[in-house]
């Protein structure tokens, strides 16, 4: 019996986090390695429709130096992903303080995956975890 309700519990947890249409909780898709040892978050989510999502995400550098944080569309059908804007502060952040720099449509790209990358990781994360 008390096998069954932690498994519910479990369940009622995953479709908290990653059922919704919208979400604001930070999820880390990527744990510091011997190569890089900054931590990657999602910061939140929503869908754009039944294969693109929007997300804020930010990369804490290594001993809480600084964070970037990266908003990006990504679309799961190709799995090519868009970066919208970009921040930067000093010291660990779990949101933006400042107002993110929209970077400019005529320098937005459809982006493809390098395998390997932060953005891949990213990509195959929400696509895996998150897409519906």
């Amino acid at each position: 019996m008390k096998n069954k309700k932690i498994k519910l519990l479990m369940l009622v947890s995953l479709f908290t986090l990653f059922g919704c249409e919208k979400s604001s909780s930070n999820i880390e898709y990527r744990s510091p390695s011997s190569g890089d040892k900054g931590s990657y978050s999602i910061i939140k989510h929503e869908s754009l429709d039944d294969s693109k999502y929007s997300l804020l995400t930010n990369r804490i550098g290594k001993n809480d130096k600084y964070t970037d944080f990266t908003k990006i569309t990504i679309d799961c059908s190709n799995h090519k992903y868009l970066v919208t804007a970009i921040g930067y502060e000093d010291g660990a952040e779990d949101t933006p303080n400042k107002e993110l720099i929209s970077v400019p449509k005529s320098s937005q790209k459809w982006t493809e995956l390098i395998n390997g990358s932060s953005k891949s990781d990213l990509v195959n994360f929400v696509c895996k975890h998150i897409a519906k």
